[in-house]
């Protein structure tokens, strides 16, 4: 399935993605953290973890958002 993982190209991080504005950011991350099975309370066993970041555009400007990366950690460590 779709995921992100953080790597490093020419010394740079690159994602090619959407940024979307939400109305309610309190209800709707209750219900996208139940999707992206991310557990604030237990970070290291979630399947993804929310991180902030900053998100430029092509236009030169930028803004804060929130990214949903993959926790390679969990999928790789053998239980």
């Amino acid at each position: 399935y779709p995921a992100i993982i953080p790597t490093i190209k020419n010394d740079k991080k690159l994602i090619i993605g959407e940024v979307i504005e939400l109305k309610e950011p309190k209800d709707s991350f209750k219900k996208l953290d139940k999707y992206e099975e991310f557990n604030p309370i237990d970070k290291q066993n979630s399947l993804y973890i929310r991180k902030k970041t900053k998100a430029r555009f092509k236009n030169g400007k930028s803004t804060d958002c929130w990214i949903y990366w993959f926790n390679v950690k969990k999928v790789m460590v053998p239980t």
